[in-house]
């Protein structure tokens, strides 16, 4: 990740008009056409409340909340997010983040989703509403920005198969995780 120029400037000044915690927007870049394909999907969530967390907050808040949920390992940024949002006001800055993708591989990104699958059940436990909307297939996201997708089609298709891959192996990491637990 890396911090775009006015991020700090603009996340104090939001903090300073009475907001508790910053929403920091961002967006992908990386090499290769999966890296691609990623950006195009990351484009997409931007002002989606939904996906975007909290993620500059007064240490007041992050303490009082008691910060991340260490037992979280998929959602812990959404359960942040929903635990600073049931008491205080979130702000949004217009600076984004970078997230360096570098050359993202399409096993890289099932991987990391298989492992997410694995532990989600418990942000679900805790936040079952949200989590409903936020893991549904078809988000509300991408039908407010299909244009994004006519715009770069050779992209939008990729970005289409790469999360077919990353819901199945999150599903797939889910069963698996449910399995073992029934097991023990």
């Amino acid at each position: 990740m890396e911090l775009t120029p006015d991020v700090i400037r603009e996340c104090i000044a939001e903090i300073e008009n009475e907001f508790d915690a910053i929403i920091v927007p961002e967006f992908s870049v990386g090499n290769g056409y999966w890296a691609k394909c990623k950006a195009l999907e990351k484009d997409w969530y931007i002002g989606d409340n939904l996906i975007e967390a909290a993620r500059f907050f007064k240490k007041s808040i992050f303490e009082s909340i008691s910060g991340y949920d260490s037992k979280l390992e998929a959602g812990e940024d959404w359960d942040l997010n929903q635990r600073i949002k049931a008491e205080y006001r979130i702000g949004r800055t217009n600076a984004f983040i970078k997230h360096h993708e570098g050359r993202l591989s399409l096993s890289k990104a099932i991987n990391k989703k298989c492992q997410y699958g694995k532990t989600l059940h418990k942000y679900k436990k805790k936040h079952p509403k949200e989590a409903k909307q936020q893991l549904t297939v078809i988000r509300p996201a991408f039908l407010k920005n299909w244009r994004k997708l006519c715009s770069d089609p050779s992209h939008a298709v990729g970005m289409l198969f790469i999360k077919t891959c990353e819901y199945t192996a999150g599903f797939f990491g889910y069963l698996e995780a449910k399995m073992n637990t029934n097991e023990n």
